[in-house]
């Protein structure tokens, strides 16, 4: 998938930048060449702010791909702007205001920030969410390091339908539990809860589809998992959202994800 970007993203340098003087960077030989030779991947997109704004968008989108190559992991930070958010997420800030998210492009963090009554439950989708837009079959694993402060703070992962926000199955640690819940049609149903015994602020969560079985588990180590639900039948369409998220109905509280993967 990651490969089949960076090649498209090549694919439409060529196709469509106009042949312009061989000294001019911006043309598609150009890039290609300077691509190649880059040794800081972060400052070579900085070298075509002057360039025209399909050039920009093409050059970000291959450093993307370079990205995303160099690692098993997704980069949550853009790069040459770790302000922003890489290029594969979609960013739903929900009723939060201020600061809602830090990104550590160093460390390839993201902080999600909830402010007071945000929440994802029934038709409320007021909780701030970063998703990753996929079809078909896929297996999703996230680190998560959350501190809850009450017993309704709740982050985690989950999936959703791309074109309805309020179609979802996640699984969440919710105060001093790991929590397997879904909403459909305006309505949110708890499938599983269990007491987080662990109680490590570090917690990895998995979810996989295969059709239309859904199985979602939990781990302190990546290595050994419980599983909260197994084959869980749930109607999504094939398209669909991969998400994180955190929501506090009763205060602000923070959740740091890492180590996002999606195969």
């Amino acid at each position: 998938m990651f490969k089949h970007l960076a090649l498209f993203t090549i694919g439409l340098l060529i196709a469509a930048a106009p042949l312009r003087a061989q000294d001019d960077p911006c043309t598609r030989e150009a890039v290609i060449v300077s691509f190649a030779q880059a040794a800081d991947i972060d400052a070579w997109v900085g070298e075509y702010t002057n360039c025209p704004v399909f050039i920009q968008r093409a050059v970000r989108q291959l450093a993307t791909g370079y990205q995303l190559l160099g690692s098993e992991y997704l980069p949550f930070g853009a790069a040459g702007d770790p302000y922003t958010f890489s290029s594969v997420w979609t960013w739903y800030q929900g009723s939060a205001g201020g600061l809602v998210h830090s990104i550590d492009a160093a460390a390839n963090t993201v902080t999600l920030i909830a402010d007071a009554q945000t929440d994802q439950r029934d038709a409320i989708t007021t909780a701030p969410v970063l998703a990753y837009a996929t079809t078909g079959d896929f297996a999703a694993q996230v680190k998560m390091n959350f501190d809850p402060l009450a017993v309704e703070n709740g982050a985690g992962l989950g999936v959703r339908a791309a074109q309805d926000v309020t179609h979802w199955l996640r699984i969440v640690r919710e105060g001093g539990d790991i929590v397997v819940s879904a909403t459909q049609a305006g309505t949110t149903t708890e499938i599983e809860r269990l007491p987080y015994e662990e109680g490590e602020d570090d917690v990895y969560f998995r979810l996989t589809r295969v059709g239309t079985l859904y199985t979602l588990a939990y781990s302190v180590d990546a290595k050994d998992w419980r599983t909260l639900a197994t084959d869980y039948a749930f109607d999504l369409p094939a398209e669909v959202e991969i998400f994180v998220t955190v929501y506090s109905p009763p205060g602000v509280v923070a959740a740091r994800f890492s180590e996002m993967k999606i195969d």
